[in-house]
């Protein structure tokens, strides 16, 4: 880890902080918050990665926590965007050292990773019964161009498949 922050380095800079609206200041706190708190986060991760390894369809489990810099970018990133727009009530807007924590729901991420698809039903009842689901968050599968995902488009409210993913929100159709 870095003793500071060349935003330079981290491809911020001053025109990037003025067309997001915030202060080197604000994003220096939130950068050095974070760089402490990881120890925590990578406990945090290993746990539920453990959890999940408990499934009975789960091959394997990895997790990482969010790199520093990219927090950055992306809260960056996502202020610029959304000050873009006519009218937002992004929560990107309101970040700070404070809150970034609740807002940003990527700090950890796990990756589960099954076998057959088939099994795909009875990992998602292990994870929605042992796990707090973001309601609103996208649930992405990685697939083969020729797989057949129609079972799965059954039981979305909204879905787009590209070329190689399938991602919905989850919820039943009615």
């Amino acid at each position: 880890m870095k003793n500071n922050f060349p935003t330079e380095e981290y491809s911020v800079n001053a025109i990037d902080l003025q067309e997001a609206d915030i202060s080197k200041e604000e994003i220096l706190e939130i950068y050095w918050d974070y760089v402490n708190i990881i120890p925590q986060l990578q406990s945090q991760a290993q746990h539920y990665a453990n959890l999940l390894q408990l499934g009975n369809k789960i091959n394997s489990v990895k997790w990482r926590v969010k790199d520093p810099s990219h927090l950055i970018e992306k809260i960056i990133r996502k202020r610029k965007e959304e000050l873009k727009k006519e009218k937002s009530n992004s929560k990107y807007l309101e970040i700070n050292i404070n809150n970034y924590k609740d807002l940003v729901n990527d700090l950890i991420g796990l990756r589960a990773i099954y076998l057959f698809k088939y099994d795909w039903q009875e990992m998602n009842d292990f994870i929605l019964q042992n796990f707090e689901v973001c309601a609103d968050e996208e649930i992405i599968i990685y697939h083969t161009e020729n797989d057949n995902l129609g079972y799965m488009a059954q039981l979305c409210t909204r879905q787009k498949i590209s070329t190689n993913q399938f991602s919905w929100v989850w919820g039943l159709k009615n």
